[in-house]
């Protein structure tokens, strides 16, 4: 999964908000994330912005558990498949 992390400077914080982009997102089109990390990082709060494993459609892959073959994408995101 991919995904950028905005921490405070001193590494530590009571918060954490984790945003993962909608069906079809994501955030290499989305410069907005931008703000809403460097306001949060700067308030002590730790911000992960993330999207699914295939952003972009549907992609054949290797099941990490099963070693099937299956279509993975954002239409059909299991983050227990996550690697």
């Amino acid at each position: 999964m991919d995904g950028v992390l905005f921490a405070n400077t001193d590494g530590e914080a009571d918060t954490v908000v984790i945003a993962i982009t909608g069906i079809h997102g994501n955030f290499y089109s989305n410069p907005f994330y931008f703000n809403f990390g460097d306001t949060l990082k700067a308030g002590g709060i730790h911000f992960v912005y993330a999207q699914v494993c295939d952003a972009f459609g549907e992609i054949r892959t290797r099941n990490v558990r099963t070693g099937s073959e299956e279509v993975i994408g954002s239409w059909n995101e299991r983050f227990s498949y996550a690697a």
